[in-house]
């Protein structure tokens, strides 16, 4: 009795360890990905100052969907043919200020 009591605290606990890696791999895949894609920048007509408006697409590309999204967008205008823009820091595939 006691052999088949000790088979069966093993096999729980080795099922206990491949649930856990389970769930630690899936959480990647369940994940939201979001895809930012440049769609021009134009010139406001009209305006008083030189003023421009920039473009940017959004796409859901994860297999789960994101919700309640929100962005901020630091625009830039040079007319330097040399203007290298600012490096952006990420942490962990998440852009970070």
């Amino acid at each position: 009795m006691r052999f088949l009591d000790a088979l069966t605290a093993i096999a729980t606990a080795l099922l206990t360890f491949l649930a856990y890696v389970q769930w630690r791999s899936n959480r990647r895949f369940q994940r939201a990905y979001i895809s930012a894609e440049p769609h021009g920048v134009r010139s406001m007509r009209g305006a008083e100052k030189s003023q421009i408006l920039s473009h940017i697409a959004f796409h859901n590309v994860g297999q789960t969907a994101a919700r309640e999204i929100s962005c901020r967008i630091k625009a830039e205008w040079s007319s330097d043919g040399d203007f290298n823009p600012p490096r952006i820091k990420t942490e962990g595939g998440v852009i970070r200020d």
